[in-house]
């Protein structure tokens, strides 16, 4: 899989076309026709950083196709309950962990943590 087909897959998985992606991520419909008809050898690295940014990968994954731990996707609404939760308070973040079932999990871990 290249450059190409992880944008393709990319674009398939946001259900949008270049032109949605050229008005949504701001970068010219030109430049990104260009890939498919000219290549992607010289893309500049703020084209691909502004890819990235809009689909929430990593240079990596997007420009090698590897995954490192941060380029997992996240639909927008993972990214708003994200913002959200770190924008809350502590207690806000407790009630979040407990209804999700981690906050027993992190309570087991803090309790191994002080008996050894």
């Amino acid at each position: 899989m290249d450059f190409l087909d992880r944008l393709d897959s990319l674009m398939d998985s946001r259900g949008i076309n270049k032109h949605i992606l050229s008005k949504e991520s701001g970068i010219p419909y030109t430049t990104i026709d260009g890939f498919y008809k000219k290549g992607y050898e010289n893309t500049k690295l703020s084209t691909i950083r502004k890819l990235c940014n809009y689909f929430g990968v990593t240079m990596d994954y997007l420009v090698r196709g590897e995954y490192t731990d941060k380029s997992f996707l996240l639909s927008d609404i993972e990214k708003k309950i994200i913002t959200s939760y770190r924008m809350t308070d502590e207690i806000g973040k407790a009630i979040v962990l407990r209804s999700l079932g981690i906050e027993e999990e992190n309570q087991r871990k803090e309790k191994k943590q002080h008996a050894g």
